[in-house]
């Protein structure tokens, strides 16, 4: 509504990756390969395989949301989503 119309080839994306931001600043326009690399970017890349592996690891206690993160190279909150089956669900 800020920015103009939306072209019909183009989807708005969030830069802070916060699905439920409507700050103008944080959307800006892009393809939908342009959401599938940022998606991967931003997600590492994390298939349902290692989602699983990441609720198992953290199952088994001792370890946290940052050490999970930076074994598998994505922020606590990708961690967090998964964890609470936000994000990659069974």
């Amino acid at each position: 509504m800020t920015k103009g119309p939306i072209p019909n080839d183009m989807v708005v994306m969030h830069s802070c990756d916060n699905r439920s931001c409507c700050n103008p600043d944080h959307l800006i326009i892009g393809t939908h390969a342009d959401n599938r690399r940022d998606s991967v970017k931003k997600n590492g890349g994390i298939t349902l395989e290692t989602a699983n592996l990441i609720r198992f690891q953290y199952a088994l206690g001792n370890v946290s949301y940052s050490t999970l993160g930076f074994m598998y190279g994505v922020s606590t909150s990708v961690i967090g989503r998964i964890i609470r089956d936000e994000r990659w669900r069974n």
